[in-house]
């Protein structure tokens, strides 16, 4: 699975995990227990209980002394394989070709208006589904996502390049997060969808044409005097 396009799809048309066998396919879970297995898990995980051998050490009481492969072997017991495929697997090819690092909003929004006339209608679907989620979002906003992800997929490989090392990619996402909160455009946002609800906010800038490359790129510079750096 190509990590950097699945993510700037998922982070550029709002698109959410929905199903066990997407959460599963990314990455987001390791199990899947079926709803009526939960109560039988529950139970078994808490027979498993931790005593003192040592002042050392703890040991849990089940079948060893591994904790994490009595675990393992609880949910594999309890768990099983959902009955459908991964949609994300399934469209992938469609996401690494239309959310590529170096290509536009507007072209990525090109490209998904070709997919939506497609025969197949699993991916025409999927094609509507992601304009009208692009077409709910800020164009400043839409804009900022795409360049992230274009910039975390350069760095990949990088090791002098702080996006390519977790902390590093914390770090700009928090330099990201506090000034795209003092934006109008969140307050808007907020307004739109929790406040007046009435969906119809009036983001600014309005189109992706009037969004300034400079101003998008502010927000990813070192925060300075203005605040302090995530310390992580």
């Amino acid at each position: 699975m190509s990590v950097v396009h699945t993510g700037a799809y998922l982070g550029i048309t709002g698109t959410r995990i929905s199903t066990p066998a997407d959460a599963l396919y990314v990455g987001l879970g390791t199990h899947f227990v079926p709803s009526g297995n939960l109560g039988l898990l529950k139970e078994e995980l808490l027979s498993a209980t931790f005593d003192y051998v040592s002042s050392i050490r703890i040991v849990i009481l089940y079948s060893s002394e591994d904790p994490h492969h009595d675990l393992q072997a609880i949910l594999a017991k309890h768990s099983s394989t959902p009955e459908s495929e991964p949609r994300l697997k399934l469209l992938l090819p469609r996401i690494i070709s239309t959310f590529g690092a170096n290509k536009s909003v507007k072209e990525i929004m090109e490209e998904l208006e070709q997919h939506s006339q497609s025969a197949d209608t699993t991916v025409s679907q999927w094609a509507t589904e992601a304009l009208s989620g692009i077409k709910k979002g800020a164009p400043f906003s839409l804009v900022l996502t795409q360049k992230y992800f274009s910039k975390v997929a350069a760095a990949r490989g990088n090791h002098g390049n702080e996006l390519s090392k977790l902390n590093g990619v914390m770090k700009s996402e928090y330099r990201i997060a506090l000034r795209a909160s003092l934006r109008s455009d969140f307050a808007e946002g907020v307004r739109a969808v929790l406040v007046d609800k009435d969906q119809n906010p009036k983001w600014n800038p309005p189109s992706l044409e009037e969004v300034e490359t400079s101003e998008v790129e502010v927000l990813f510079e070192p925060l300075g005097s203005q605040a302090e750096e995530l310390c992580v």
